[in-house]
């Protein structure tokens, strides 16, 4: 069992996927810009660390769980980034959704330090982030991959190894807007049946037991039904990922219609001051702009 691993990142899904690895028996050492929210990770045995630095500096694997791309260039390239600290021979493992190229540019980086880097975001929600059965995407060389495998099955549920560094950072940005473009749908669906006079709650309850039924509209239909109730994920986050789809789009040459779409109705929340509640609130933008 590797001993020691670094975690940087405790937001909604790096505090209790950090919170599975001190549970399992490692040994853990958090940072996270926020100090206060290392408090539950430290309660749970976890060291915290005063710097980047002093959290990778020790580790056998260093995992970050940031916002976005210009998150994961500070944390690793920058003034005060982690590179330099990264030991010989290390694991860096990236779980965000960042720019594929940016998780080249930082794989390569770590390589010339003489480490290694995996691209491993994750599909799933926070309650699957807590309950460790996330599904794990894999970009980087296969051998570190099944190097670091065990540690990273007490978070997820099952790893796949999909091509080399950049390549889980695409897929993932690939599923993201299956998810968003499938929220603005079943919104629509759900306000259209509204205003032809079928309660909202009677439209969910078909829905989930239609051919259309999904584990993902399972998941979200508290959220279409009170789209402005607590956020999962929210709004704003999911338009940061719609924006590098488009914009791996538009340089692989392939089409987005239904995300370019999907997007805009994104944008109408942040104009209405929604950017900070779950994505579902297109649900609420739907609604608005049909008179109800």
């Amino acid at each position: 069992m590797t001993q020691k691993i670094g975690f940087i990142g405790l937001g909604r899904m790096g505090s209790p996927m950090a919170l599975n690895l001190v549970r399992a028996g490692y040994s853990v050492t958090v940072y996270n810009r926020t100090p206060e929210k290392t408090k539950p990770l430290a309660e749970a045995g976890a060291a915290v660390a005063g710097s980047l630095a002093e959290a990778a500096s020790n580790a056998e694997i260093v995992f970050t769980m940031v916002s976005d791309s210009t998150a994961l260039q500070d944390v690793v390239l920058g003034p005060v980034g982690l590179l330099d600290s990264l030991q010989p021979g290390s694991v860096l493992i990236d779980m965000s959704t960042v720019d594929p190229k940016v998780s080249r540019q930082v794989a390569e980086a770590v390589r010339a330090r003489g480490a290694y880097m995996l691209d491993a975001p994750v599909s799933g929600s926070t309650m699957l982030a807590e309950q460790g059965t996330l599904s794990i995407m894999v970009g980087g060389e296969e051998s570190v991959h099944e190097r670091v495998r065990e540690v990273l099955l007490k978070m997820g549920s099952r790893t796949t190894h999909v091509g080399p560094n950049g390549a889980a950072a695409s897929l993932k940005l690939a599923v993201n807007i299956i998810i968003g473009v499938t929220m603005e749908v079943l919104a629509e669906s759900v306000v259209l049946a509204q205003r032809a006079g079928v309660a909202p709650e009677i439209a969910v309850e078909v829905l989930s037991n239609s051919a259309v039924a999904s584990p993902f509209l399972k998941y979200k239909a508290p959220q279409l039904l009170q789209p402005l109730g607590p956020a999962a994920f929210t709004a704003s986050m999911m338009q940061k990922d719609f924006t590098l789809a488009l914009q791996m789009a538009r340089e692989t040459g392939v089409p987005l219609p239904a995300t370019a779409a999907a997007n805009e109705v994104l944008t109408m929340a942040r104009g209405l001051g929604l950017g900070d509640h779950d994505f579902a609130a297109v649900t609420t933008v739907i609604r608005q702009l049909s008179g109800g």
